[in-house]
């Protein structure tokens, strides 16, 4: 269902590769599965953290907002997060206000 399901999973569908199994539709915006080696296991439906995140900053940036900070939490999801919201940021020349 979500990270720590799918990294657990992750190792498990490279080592079945010659059966051709694959991971379909992963609840998660996660990274892992979305870098090589494990990008060719599974099939994702939703974008990415990354994406949703530098959507959400883009948007606030066209409005105007240019203090952003970053309240997340402390888990894997929490840090895939804070990491696009950084690199957004870091794209449009800014940088968190603050990152708790």
């Amino acid at each position: 269902m979500g990270i720590p399901t799918l990294v657990r999973a992750l190792p498990l569908l490279k080592y079945y590769k010659a059966q051709n199994i694959v991971n379909v539709a992963p609840f998660t915006g996660a990274e892992p599965q979305r870098k090589p080696p494990y990008d060719r296991f599974v099939f994702n439906i939703r974008a990415s953290y990354r994406d949703e995140t530098r959507a959400l900053i883009r948007y606030l940036y066209q409005r105007g907002f240019r203090r952003i900070g970053f309240l997340g939490q402390a888990d894997a999801y929490g840090k895939s997060v804070e990491v696009a919201i950084i690199d957004s940021l870091a794209e449009l020349g800014l940088q968190p206000v603050q990152i708790v």
